[in-house]
């Protein structure tokens, strides 16, 4: 799953979900809740915060680096 800042297109980051939540399934859990990622856009300048699921991912909020 790749990244990318919502506002200036920037690749920020790439995850593979697809092992975390097969590792999580062999532990015998079970995630109900999505994971909250925060990420620092290098061209915007904010903090980018997504939710992610097990299949895609949502934008929440951009948060002011100061």
């Amino acid at each position: 799953m790749r990244i990318v800042c919502k506002k200036s297109k920037h690749f920020l980051c790439e995850l593979d979900m697809k092992n975390y939540f097969k590792n999580l399934e062999k532990l015998g859990v079970s995630q109900q809740v999505p994971l909250q990622l925060i990420i620092p856009c290098q061209r915007c300048k904010k903090m980018e915060v997504y939710k992610i699921y097990e299949n895609h991912y949502l934008f929440d909020k951009n948060i002011d680096k100061n």
